[in-house]
């Protein structure tokens, strides 16, 4: 609901639970909505998180339709936001989230929330739009092993090389240990004649395609609060986002299905 009907739907109730109160101005709720911005996202893991996934969609801002676009030649004029979710792939949660500017690089936009991962993660999956040696970086530190795809035209980094030896024998010199994982999929994907033959092999070996729970957290996002965004400025974008993503994770620990397998009986 936007602002105005959030305040007629609350005031009604009011009247029908006979309560003496009456919800905030609506113009008081967009004027603190940004408060929003940082709350905590409701979670059942209990800072024992194992994995983490993420990936980045767009959301629309404001502008005319694309039909209204069309048959009227209105303007055209679109404003993104981009959305990035961090995700766990066990209980299919949302761990953190960033809206940001459509310019910002996915790279850029994920560093903030890797920072605030606790150092139990094992594992952090991410598309080639994360293959940043900062993201390398920052993972390395908290000794989370990293699985993002190299580009298709990667080379070996001038860091990591093979150094030829005493009787042809060649030695990996890694003075940056933290770009290793990244030459290590270059090199599998190298073992193989066919470029693409590696990469399918690569994906397959590393439990790459687990990442694709990350895109269904987007779909999931965007099937329950579309993909427009009501608010008007950054601020309190990122609190609408926020909050979105809260109830999403309330409804999972609500709805889930607990599910186990049962003891044979003979």
């Amino acid at each position: 609901l936007s602002l105005r009907a959030t305040q007629g739907f609350l005031d009604s109730l009011f009247r029908e639970l006979s309560l003496p109160i009456c919800c905030p101005h609506y113009s008081q709720l967009s004027r603190r909505a940004k408060e929003l911005r940082n709350i905590k996202l409701p979670s059942s893991h209990n800072n024992s998180l194992l994995f983490a996934l993420i990936d980045s969609t767009g959301l629309k801002v404001y502008g005319q339709g694309e039909w209204h676009v069309k048959m009227h030649k209105a303007s055209k004029r679109r404003t993104w936001r981009k959305l990035s979710l961090l995700v766990d792939p066990i209980s299919q949660e949302i761990i953190d989230n960033n809206l940001t500017s459509s310019h910002t690089h996915d790279s850029i936009a994920a560093i903030p929330m890797i920072a605030k991962l606790p150092h139990s993660i094992d594992a952090f999956w991410g598309d080639g739009a994360y293959d940043s040696s900062n993201i390398y970086k920052i993972l390395f530190d908290k000794g989370i092993k990293p699985i993002i795809p190299p580009p298709c035209n990667a080379t070996l980094s001038r860091q990591n090389f093979r150094k030829q030896r005493y009787l042809g024998r060649k030695s990996l010199v890694q003075n940056n240990p933290a770009i290793a994982p990244r030459d290590s999929a270059i090199e599998y994907i190298n073992l193989f004649p066919d470029k693409e033959e590696g990469r399918r092999r690569w994906k397959q070996h590393s439990s790459y395609h687990l990442r694709s729970l990350a895109e269904t957290a987007m779909m999931r996002f965007k099937q329950t609060f579309s993909d427009k965004l009501k608010a008007r400025t950054l601020q309190n974008q990122q609190a609408e986002v926020r909050v979105k993503c809260s109830i999403l994770n309330k409804m999972i620990q609500i709805a889930a299905a607990n599910s186990f397998p049962l003891p044979q009986i003979n």
